[in-house]
């Protein structure tokens, strides 16, 4: 029996929306509420079931709906596991919108049967499959170092107009976030690099022309490694390194919709 769970992921979109919204409405009315935190785990837990349900039902035949879908889970699960650790609630929003947009890369991908059947009647080469999982674990690390960044912006903003308390329940200090930007850069942009070497050798193999897409990850490539080499070795830090991240995913996102849509 043929089933068809593409409708399924636009239900993960829906759900990953939801918990957004019930961030940015916690915080916009100051609650205490744990609804927010709940919406999140169960629209996780209904996107890691689907992609496992996806997987068994196509054989894993869908190498970049794989790569997109199980980037978000990551992304997900590496906000939970660092919210149990420091008060960072305010960043579920960020995370959320971010799970929400590689959602819809990923329910593209279902429909896009050029990019999601790489792998029928054969099995993928070794190097295409580091190149994958490398490349889903830079995505996720580098989503980590975005979402700090964007609530970085926030939080140095409304500490100068003096509207936000750091150190609160809701959000940890600016040090905090920073010293969490700085890991995540740390542990993404070595993987991204891995994955950008081995993606470089299926760039140029058969092809007098670089692609668009290939462009922009190798120009989110040198903002990123602008950014740590600058944070290492002159202690740059703040609002220029937090932007100058935002910038770089932004091509990370572009990238992962070029493959998602054409």
């Amino acid at each position: 029996m043929d089933i068809n769970l593409n409708p399924w992921f636009i239900v993960g979109v829906v759900l990953f929306a939801l918990s957004g919204l019930s961030f940015t409405t916690k915080a916009w009315l100051e609650s205490e509420t744990n609804l927010p935190k709940r919406i999140f785990d169960i629209s996780l837990g209904f996107w890691g079931l689907l992609l496992l349900c996806w997987l068994f039902h196509t054989g894993g035949s869908g190498a970049s709906r794989l790569w997109v879908g199980a980037s978000a889970l990551g992304l997900g699960a590496a906000y939970r596991l660092i919210a149990s650790k420091i008060a960072i609630q305010s960043l579920g929003g960020s995370i959320s919108a971010i799970l929400a947009l590689l959602a819809i890369f990923s329910y593209q991908l279902g429909l896009n049967t050029s990019t999601t059947h790489l792998a029928q009647g054969s099995s993928l080469p070794l190097t295409l499959i580091i190149h994958i999982i490398l490349a889903m674990a830079g995505l996720v690390a580098f989503g980590v170092s975005s979402a700090m960044s964007s609530l970085y912006l926030v939080a140095s903003k409304r500490l100068k107009s003096k509207t936000f308390v750091l150190g609160s329940s809701r959000l940890p200090s600016l040090s905090v976030l920073d010293a969490w930007h700085l890991k995540s850069l740390l542990i993404g942009f070595p993987l991204y690099t891995g994955a950008l070497l081995i993606g470089s050798a299926y760039a140029f193999s058969g092809s007098d022309h670089l692609s668009f897409s290939y462009m922009i990850a190798i120009a989110s490539w040198l903002i990123y490694g602008a950014v740590l080499q600058a944070r290492l070795t002159a202690g740059w830090r703040g609002r220029r390194a937090a932007i100058l991240t935002l910038v770089a995913f932004v091509g990370l996102l572009l990238v992962a919709a070029s493959y998602s849509f054409r």
